[in-house]
């Protein structure tokens, strides 16, 4: 039987191995999203075994839920995804939610993605990723990005010190993201926040959550 922390008013269930911070903080994601949106929202009809599902070994556990737009919604579907593993070299745990827009809006989707591998680091992506060329579409880049001060928030996070800039080697991946895109590595190991060491567990519940949800806010009242 799986250990969870099920939120009554969530409609995904976290496994209590992931880290307590990225876990509070995908649950009142997710709650907010369908206090949002859940009118636009069909009922999540994921199957039990991809739900939640684990490896033989007990080793790796994870999960995948989908629910789709109503007709006429401007959503497409919500992804909700986590995994937590036991590795060779340490513990990896990601979440990940992605909100896909349909063809009756041309706003930017959202997505946003947690992957740790130490207490004290981690990489994070959030976006809204962007559905017209941001060159040929210049109103585009100031309506959704230059006008929302999506920037601003990228901001607030490299003043901590903490952060270095995520690379992509591939080339293909960086074409999908916005300027304003947060794709960063935190990184406490050593480092002091206010005279006192840090974890990635206190940047989520002190600062990157903050972020994360304003970015979703944002998108919320501007694309969705």
């Amino acid at each position: 039987m799986m250990a969870s922390t099920k939120n009554p008013k969530s409609w995904v269930e976290y496994d209590d191995r992931l880290p307590p911070a990225q876990r509070t903080l995908m649950e009142s994601l997710l709650i907010t999203l369908d206090a949002q949106l859940g009118p636009q929202l069909n009922p999540c009809l994921t199957p039990s075994d991809v739900r939640y599902f684990k490896n033989q070994e007990g080793t790796c556990h994870g999960s995948v839920n989908l629910r789709s737009g109503t007709q006429n919604s401007k959503v497409r579907y919500i992804l909700a995804s986590w995994l937590h593993c036991e590795l060779p070299f340490g513990l990896l745990d990601s979440t990940t939610i992605i909100c896909m827009l349909n063809t009756n809006t041309y706003a930017p989707h959202f997505l946003l993605e947690i992957i740790q591998n130490s207490p004290t680091s981690a990489v994070l992506l959030i976006d809204l990723l962007p559905r017209r060329d941001l060159v040929l579409h210049p109103d585009y880049l100031k309506q959704f990005y230059e006008d929302t001060q999506l920037d601003l928030q990228r901001q607030k996070l490299e003043k901590l010190g903490l952060v270095q800039p995520y690379i992509s080697p591939f080339l293909s991946i960086r074409t999908l993201f916005s300027p304003s895109a947060i794709l960063t590595k935190l990184n406490c190991e050593g480092q002091l926040v206010d005279g006192k060491t840090c974890s990635v567990e206190e940047l989520i519940d002190q600062t990157l959550g903050k972020v994360v949800k304003e970015i979703m806010s944002i998108w919320l009242e501007q694309c969705a």
